[in-house]
């Protein structure tokens, strides 16, 4: 560490982290416009009322499974709101497709939108951040800095420089391919659990644990890649509020 770092400064340094820690980038439906908003409300109403329609057509199925007797009238309305409820389901499908597929047309406006509305939200924290001392934005995005680098060390410990998401994919496909054949797939995930630990069934346990543990490494990976990512936009906030 620098030797000009006071100890004098490190509560103001940890003031500046944890106003960092508040500070994240606008999310997706912030970046959506009011017509995908709109698209958005009418495809979960949709969703809403299928599933508000099927539901009497379940009971009176259950019914009718259990040795029910139904009118005929009362079958030709079950059938009817069956057909409603599969065409809203439809239709809550369809709806955020077409949306995007209208927003595709006006990309350019909703491009500079954003980055000007990116422009202001970014602003807004780094004038925030400015009003610290040079000293203690200094210390903080050392310690961010030391920060990602350890977390980068640690993934590349079990992954070297590969991707996390790429090592998960590739022992998905690697188990998905093994187990696909007529022994494999969830009934041999399933009777593999279902046997216990046995001297025979031994090979199988460990086999399903160390892909289990590939897994659960390539998973816990991603989400440390998705900590650093954030400790490095927090560094960069730093770095304009520095200017």
């Amino acid at each position: 560490m620098n030797a000009s770092y006071k100890n004098s400064h490190i509560n103001e340094t940890l003031d500046v982290l944890t106003e960092l820690s508040q500070y994240k980038p606008r999310s997706a439906d912030q970046r959506r416009t009011g017509f995908e908003s709109r698209a958005e409300r009418i495809s979960n109403w949709s969703m809403g009322m299928a599933v508000m329609l099927m539901v009497p057509a379940w009971g009176l199925a259950a019914w009718a499974y259990f040795g029910g007797s139904l009118y005929e009238w009362v079958k030709l309305v079950a059938l009817i709101i069956v057909t409603l409820s599969c065409l809203l389901a439809i239709l809550a499908l369809l709806i955020p497709i077409l949306a995007t597929g209208v927003i595709l047309f006006r990309w350019k406006d909703i491009s500079l939108q954003n980055l000007l509305d990116d422009i202001k939200h970014e602003q807004a924290m780094v004038y925030a951040l400015s009003n610290h001392k040079d000293e203690a934005l200094v210390d903080a995005k050392c310690w961010l800095e030391l920060k990602i680098k350890r977390i980068e060390a640690r993934v590349a410990h079990f992954f070297g420089d590969k991707s996390a998401v790429l090592g998960l994919l590739a022992s998905g496909y690697f188990f998905a391919k093994e187990f696909g054949d007529k022994a494999g797939g969830l009934s041999w995930i399933g009777s593999t659990i279902s046997s216990g630990v046995t001297f025979q069934n031994f090979p199988n346990m460990a086999l399903m644990m160390i892909g289990a543990g590939v897994v659960g490494l390539s998973l816990g990976a991603v989400m440390i890649r998705h900590i650093a990512a954030r400790y490095r936009y927090q560094v960069q906030l730093i770095d304009m509020a520095k200017r």
